[in-house]
């Protein structure tokens, strides 16, 4: 629209010219260029009705410093003949929300695919959208605009670090509610059989199975299962663009140190829940990491959906939603800091008491 606000306002400068200086070419050049934009603005207008643009990731995970081809999808629904728009894709690379303005040129009725290819080197959840589009003429002299709200999401999970992690007795024996159990060792949830043994020295007598060991004419013991349940909490809240605080270099540490954490404890066999406050419901969810696979769920998830919020608030969330459950140690960030159990988490040997 700039582009014609600054043409009306030549033209009726030299309407005023023409007026002083009676001149009748003048006249004629104004209202000429007069039609000129009457005739290129509803050319435009019929043309950004009939635009429409969207943007996707042929993956949700990548890499980083590896290239990928975001896909923009521009749908021209009118058979006028086309030619450039501009648009203006917005993404935040971890430090500051940036703009890029890509020109395209639409050849064709119908879709239109053009790739663009990005590179993200530091670790975290990038939203590319495509905020807006110039749309212009044939002659590329005026151009109107008009705005988009599609989104693609892209994530670069931080490289964890190699931690050296020693678990205590009461992690290692911790016992709670759990609907999954144990495949190594016995336990004491009677409502889950762990195995059938034969009798040995030592066991109870109330233990027997008599209606399995009638069948198989010798005595056999039912051993329980020992459910899995978590002894440890880690609660993510890491600062974003725009939260009070935030510093773009100890965005990326704060991932390595909370993804190295748990995938620590991932390999030393710990279950965790790693909790984190969602911006899009609004209350706290928390995902069980056994794996990879559930080490992933729960980091990306945690990447794309949680907004930040001091420990304290959130640990009187977790409270209040889970009453009565019980766990050993919580881990948290602090000030930038990782924190366990109220001290600070150094390089080195980490022990779990």
């Amino acid at each position: 629209m700039i582009s014609f606000i600054i043409a009306i306002i030549v033209i009726a400068c030299m309407a005023y010219m023409s007026l002083i200086y009676e001149s009748t070419s003048l006249v004629r050049f104004c209202v000429a260029g007069a039609m000129f934009l009457v005739v290129a603005f509803v050319y435009l207008m019929i043309r950004r009705k009939k635009i429409k643009c969207r943007i996707n990731a042929p993956i949700t995970l990548v890499d980083a410093n590896k290239a990928i081809n975001l896909r923009v999808m521009v749908r021209n629904n009118s058979k006028m003949i086309t030619d450039k728009i501009k648009l203006q894709i917005r993404y935040s690379d971890t430090r500051k929300i940036r703009k890029k303005w890509i020109s395209l040129f639409i050849a064709k009725y119908g879709e239109n695919e053009f790739t663009i290819p990005v590179m993200l080197t530091d670790a975290g959840y990038y939203e590319f959208e495509v905020h807006k589009c110039h749309i212009y003429d044939r002659l590329g002299l005026f151009y109107i605009s008009k705005r988009f709200s599609s989104s693609a999401g892209l994530m670069v999970l931080p490289e964890p670090k190699d931690i050296t992690l020693r678990l205590g007795e009461r992690i290692r024996n911790f016992y709670g509610d759990s609907d999954i159990y144990d495949d190594v060792r016995p336990g004491k949830d009677s409502g889950q059989i762990f195995d059938i043994r034969e009798f040995r020295d030592g066991d109870k007598v109330q233990r027997i199975n008599w209606k399995l060991s009638a069948k198989k004419g010798c005595l056999l013991v039912r051993e329980d299962s020992q459910p899995k349940a978590c002894p440890v909490i880690l609660f993510f809240s890491v600062r974003r663009i725009g939260d009070k605080g935030y510093r773009a270099d100890a965005y990326s540490e704060a991932l390595e140190s909370i993804s190295s954490i748990s995938f620590a404890l991932m390999d030393k066999g710990c279950p965790h829940f790693m909790v984190w406050n969602s911006k899009r419901r609004n209350t706290l969810i928390r995902v069980r990491v056994d794996d990879e696979e559930s080490f992933f769920l729960a980091m990306t998830g945690a990447m794309a959906d949680s907004v930040f919020q001091e420990y304290e608030d959130m640990k009187q969330m977790y409270r209040e939603k889970y009453r009565g459950e019980i766990y050993v140690s919580e881990i948290y960030l602090k000030n930038d800091k990782l924190m366990m159990d109220g001290e600070s988490v150094t390089d080195g040997e980490i022990v779990f008491k």
